[in-house]
């Protein structure tokens, strides 16, 4: 028998702690005697037959996934706020080493890609009240390292060189104090390219920017127990020729 002792509250009223309407709020419950809940929702329904640990392996559930079996705390990292912004430059222009020997004429044809990416946040200034004090208005560099390649109308190459293009960048995410911000470019576009003058070159660059905000963190999570490894798989060798073909030196022909 369960003994409930508070007093009631009005209907519809939220648990501020819960989240939960409740009709009733008690300061405290005792048991006496066994406790019995019957099953009588349909959400909550005994399983016919337990699901055993090693049945339960990595991948979709066939059907309701089964219950989990424990609660436990693991360490690992946690996306607080994640987004992306795609972006096009038009005309970003570099000018053309002298290993090039500018003047370069219009009919060369250029190719550039992009071979390295490098980022740091600059600014991390927390949004002005009414914003909820966890969001930060985030400014990172982001460094483009392009390598190009200048190829003359008969087909030789006429040089190559690389060149650095630097940009800034501002977003606004949930990154309360103690989360890392971690940018990544990808995937990302060099051209079409173009000869300015014969001094520079002037390119299109097209890019993906993923910005996260993350924190190493303590979680309680529902959990099935440890996972089980599996027997590896191991393809079979190809047979052994035995015996070997050919057995013997081929015949010698008759001369003639």
């Amino acid at each position: 028998m369960i003994i409930l002792r508070g007093e009631p509250v009005q209907k519809g009223v939220e648990d501020s702690q819960n989240c939960m309407p409740r009709n009733l709020r008690f300061s405290y419950y005792t048991i006496e005697g066994p406790l019995t809940i019957p099953y009588t929702s349909t959400k909550y329904r005994k399983r016919e037959a337990p699901v055993l640990a090693d049945q339960i392996v990595p991948g979709p559930c066939v059907g309701p996934c089964p219950p989990p079996t424990e609660i436990v705390c693991i360490e690992t990292l946690k996306v607080y706020d994640f987004c992306f912004q795609r972006d096009t430059i038009e005309n970003a222009c570099f000018t053309i080493p002298a290993a090039c020997t500018p003047p370069v004429p219009v009919d060369v044809t250029v190719s550039c890609a992009v071979t390295a990416v490098s980022s740091a946040v600059v600014a991390r200034v927390p949004l002005p009240p009414p914003a909820p004090p966890q969001f930060a208005r985030i400014t990172f560099r982001v460094i483009l390292t392009l390598s190009f390649t200048l190829t003359n109308p008969d087909g030789t190459v006429r040089c190559t060189f690389t060149a650095d293009f630097p940009f800034l960048k501002t977003v606004v995410l949930c990154a309360p104090a103690g989360t890392d911000i971690d940018i990544e470019v990808r995937p990302s576009r060099c051209g079409p390219c173009f000869i300015l003058g014969g001094t520079q070159i002037c390119c299109e660059l097209d890019f993906c920017i993923l910005i996260q905000a993350k924190a190493l963190v303590k979680l309680l999570v529902p959990a099935y127990g440890f996972c089980q490894p599996f027997e590896c798989q191991v393809l079979p060798k190809p047979p052994l020729p035995c015996p070997p073909t050919p057995l013997f030196p081929p015949q010698c022909p008759r001369l003639t």
